[in-house]
């Protein structure tokens, strides 16, 4: 390890104190060196452990809500965060690798970092210092999730730095650290000599990194005074200045494909880093991610309910539900959108396609359905998804001589019956992007094969029952519009599997699954009808792991009513519509030749001629990326 890289790290994560062996173990991936055969895995694991800890904890003393915590653990855990954390503040630089192929993979990116902080923690045995280090690493950030967790010390700060009240607190701050100076306020971890595991720490968590019951209990005694006077209270979010997402970077060429690296200034526009004050220095409206999210301001003690009429049980009424905070994921990913969109010289999402009238349309939507539906609108044709269609693109071509088998060459064929169409769907069971886009279709066909079109809109309309369907169920009773999705799926069942009796069990389970496919079917048809069948090439975002990021995209289809689907879909329409159908207009070519073995094409799509990194520094809507479909 060179002095360059020991200050370089010492630096970065304002921890003088960090010695060379210490970096050393930290920046040593596993394989790298022979004396080390298990690498940075340890400390990696250390540092996510007080991480989590911490989240933990503030969660505790400072009355945050549980799906608060859990999420952004999620998120602050994910490999995809912390590998991409490495790049950006230059650790993977100076990583020791394993020569071997995936030596440099994000997994050991990730690592990294959490091994970083896992040193600070081994070194200092300081919560404080750990802290300090999260967030000049920028793996926590203050104003993306909403919550300082320097709150926790806040008192022992004060009291330590005579009389001087903190009110602000960055990493270029003076270093004030309560265990140095004999007192105690959270329980102190005894380390062995290894690097190995903390003996009171791991009594606090499970085998599943999840805090016990008893640890907790233990954790609030040692704690008690400042607990009891925090808890109940309402929460008070420091006032500091709001920031617009203005991330300027390097030019990129035209028609080129170059790494977007962020300056610290551009046009005379600045980005924050910690530390710097920053004021919006546009025109328009900044963009502030925390407005649309309500983190920890959106919370309410127990004694300061609003008065407003309860819509739902336990309280949330509209007010509130409107302030319902999104996915940490959601709040990262539009703020990456605009950097990269800035960096580009183009309009930022919320110029585009994500106006302050959309964002009011999707609130108007149930919380529990909020949070994915923005995920949606905001991935679908975006990088991540050309991603898994890269993915899908050179799956379809190292496995054609092995899909085009006997049985499996109905797959890609054209003209199938509804039973050979409810066979191949009941094939395909994994996740990989390839296949998911193959299932989607035959679902997609299976629908419209049944005589049925996306122009019959459910939304708002009075639904007529056909007499013969009246007439064939003696007082038919019920909701007319479910009497006539079962007489659709019954029908279908008759073209299916004509030969089963109606009253088996064999019958019912199938019907169950007809059912959801028709109603899957029928989904997929009003996107396709809108924006051209291409566009479901598009609607994957990687469920099998091999790109980043893990969304469940039929989940997400199919949770909605018809109604509120149905109504998101006007909201695609109004925010991108045309940029979806250009989109789809461009898949064309790629989305055939997956789908049809007539259709394959032996030569590289220029999507595939990229890797992957490179085009996840496009931004949605860039001309940069639609040219990779051509």
């Amino acid at each position: 390890m060179t002095e360059a890289s020991v200050n370089f790290i010492r630096n970065l994560v304002r921890c003088p104190v960090l010695s060379e062996a210490d970096i050393l173990v930290a920046l040593t991936a596993a394989g790298a060196d022979e004396t080390l055969p298990d690498g940075n895995r340890k400390l990696a694991q250390l540092g996510s452990g007080v991480t989590g800890f911490l989240i933990d904890f503030s969660g505790a003393t400072m009355a945050l809500s549980r799906d608060f915590t859990s999420k952004l653990k999620f998120r602050v855990n994910s490999t995809t965060h912390r590998a991409d954390i490495a790049k950006r503040t230059g650790v993977d630089q100076h990583l020791r690798t394993d020569p071997r192929p995936g030596g440099n993979s994000s997994g050991v990116l990730a690592l990294a970092a959490s091994a970083t902080i896992g040193a600070i923690y081994l070194r200092t045995k300081s919560l404080i210092s750990v802290i300090k280090g999260l967030y000049a690493l920028r793996i926590l950030d203050e104003r993306l999730d909403g919550v300082s967790l320097m709150e926790l010390f806040k008192d022992e700060i004060d009291h330590k730095s005579s009389g001087n009240s903190v009110q602000e607190w960055s990493p270029q701050a003076e270093d004030i650290d309560p265990f140095a100076q004999g007192t105690c306020p959270f329980p102190e971890f005894s380390t062995p000599s290894e690097i190995g595991g903390v003996s009171i720490f791991e009594t606090c968590y499970d085998d599943k990194g999840e805090l016990k019951r008893d640890g907790l209990y233990t954790m609030h005694q040692i704690s008690e005074p400042r607990v009891a006077e925090t808890l109940g209270q309402p929460i008070q979010r420091r006032q500091g200045p709001e920031i617009a997402l203005l991330s300027p970077g390097e030019e990129v060429q035209t028609g080129t494909l170059r790494e977007i690296k962020l300056s610290a200034q551009r046009n005379g526009r600045r980005v924050f880093t910690p530390g710097v004050d920053i004021s919006p220095t546009v025109n328009e409206e900044p963009y502030r991610p925390n407005d649309f999210s309500g983190w920890v301001s959106s919370q309410q003690s127990s004694n300061q309910r609003s008065s407003g009429k309860r819509r739902y049980v336990g309280g949330m009424n509209l007010q509130r539900r409107k302030q319902r905070r999104f996915d940490c994921e959601f709040v990262s990913i539009l703020r990456q959108e605009a950097e990269m969109t800035d960096a580009l010289g183009l309009l930022p999402p919320q110029n585009t396609y994500f106006k302050h009238t959309i964002k009011t349309k999707l609130l108007d939507f149930e919380p529990d359905l909020i949070s994915s539906l923005c995920l949606f609108l905001l991935q679908i044709g975006s990088a991540r998804a050309f991603v898994t269609l890269q993915a899908a693109l050179k799956s379809s071509r190292e496995t054609k001589d092995h899909l085009y088998g006997a049985q499996s060459r109905k797959w890609v064929s054209r003209d199938l019956t509804l039973k050979d169409r409810f066979e191949v769907i009941g094939e395909i069971q994994e996740n990989a992007a390839y296949l998911q886009i193959l299932r989607c279709n035959h679902i997609l066909n299976m629908y419209r094969q049944s005589g049925e079109t996306a122009e019959h809109s459910s939304s708002f309309t009075i639904w007529a029952v056909p007499r013969d369907v009246l007439d064939s169920r003696p007082r038919a009773r019920g909701n007319p519009k479910n009497i006539a999705v079962a007489a659709a799926v019954d029908k279908m069942m008759e073209k299916i599997l004509p030969d089963l009796e109606r009253s088996s069990a064999v019958y019912k389970r199938k019907r169950r699954k007809v059912l959801e496919f028709r109603k899957l079917g029928q989904r997929l048809d009003i996107l396709a009808h809108r924006f051209g069948d291409a566009v479901l090439g598009l609607i994957h975002f990687d469920q099998s792991g091999e790109t980043p990021g893990s969304v469940d995209t039929e989940k997400i289809i199919l949770e909605p009513t018809d109604e509120t689907f149905e109504n998101f879909v006007d909201i695609l329409e109004e925010s991108q519509g045309e940029l979806l159908r250009e989109i789809s207009t461009a898949a064309r070519s790629s989305f055939q030749h997956i789908l049809y073995e007539d259709m394959w094409r032996p030569d590289l799509f220029p999507l595939e001629r990229h890797i992957a990194e490179d085009v996840l520094q496009l931004p949605k809507g860039s001309q940069e990326l639609q040219n990779l479909l051509r």
